[in-house]
């Protein structure tokens, strides 16, 4: 059994290292996502126009296009980034 100095010697290390971080404060860390010039966007919208629906994202069935799923979650995915970048550099938001 730990002698009662013991306890708390290791009460007092552990209160202080837990306040240490008190008055730290985080931030969100979100990657720039890459810019596409209009036309880019434009011939990439044609594109995926052309494919065929998007697949589930459990299996590629026939007549189905994984490559059009996975745009489509890379989008929401930029989405999300975008907003949490804007989050960061406006609190009020």
């Amino acid at each position: 059994m730990p002698s009662a100095a013991r306890t708390v010697s290791a009460c007092t290390l552990l209160s202080a290292l837990a306040s240490a971080c008190a008055g730290a404060g985080s931030s969100v860390v979100a990657p720039a996502a890459p810019a596409y010039t209009d036309t880019v966007q434009a011939r990439a919208a044609e594109e995926l126009a052309e494919l065929p629906p998007p697949c589930p994202r459990d299996a590629a069935p026939d007549g189905c296009s994984a490559v059009h799923r996975l745009v489509i979650d890379y989008g929401r995915l930029r989405r999300r980034v975008r907003a949490m970048r804007d989050a960061a550099t406006d609190p009020d938001r």
